[in-house]
């Protein structure tokens, strides 16, 4: 198979060919309805939400110990919410 002058994608990547340079990487980003630190902190406010039906049947089924698992388990979500929000808040 003869290759073609078409072929040849060096060309194509030689910025001296192309003294105009993209600047993808200095515009804005698009503005969204919420900031990357809110979506990492709305994450974790309904995971914690979500393990809420659960605490509810083991409270009515009178499950403590898995009652108290469930609520530890809301408070680490949460708490690794604030931490990861932080964390969010300081790459933004």
């Amino acid at each position: 198979m003869a290759r073609s002058d078409d072929d040849d994608i060096g060309e194509y990547l030689d910025p001296e060919l192309d003294p105009t340079t993209s600047t993808a990487s200095q515009r804005d980003t698009v503005p969204g309805p919420f900031s990357f630190t809110q979506y990492v902190g709305g994450l974790h406010v309904l995971f914690a939400a979500m393990v809420i039906p659960f605490v509810w049947m083991a409270y009515q089924g009178g499950n403590t110990p898995q009652l108290m698992t469930l609520i530890i388990l809301i408070g680490l979500i949460l708490i690794t919410g604030v931490a990861a929000t932080r964390i969010a808040r300081r790459r933004e």
